[in-house]
């Protein structure tokens, strides 16, 4: 987490090294949508309108 914030202080990207890809890794946000999230108990896409993404 801390390496995450640490991250984000400095203005890189959010992404990925290759070895968390191979282990399997995903990006809760991508930056600009709520692509790919979904409710935690169903695992059904969000309804529209759940969640906005501002200045993504």
């Amino acid at each position: 987490m801390l390496i995450a914030l640490s991250s984000l202080a400095h203005g890189e990207h959010n992404v990925l090294t290759g070895a968390e890809k191979k282990e399997g890794w995903k990006l809760l946000f991508d930056g600009k949508s709520t692509s790919g999230w979904h409710s935690w108990k169903t695992k059904k896409p969000l309804e529209a309108g759940a969640w906005a993404v501002e200045d993504g």
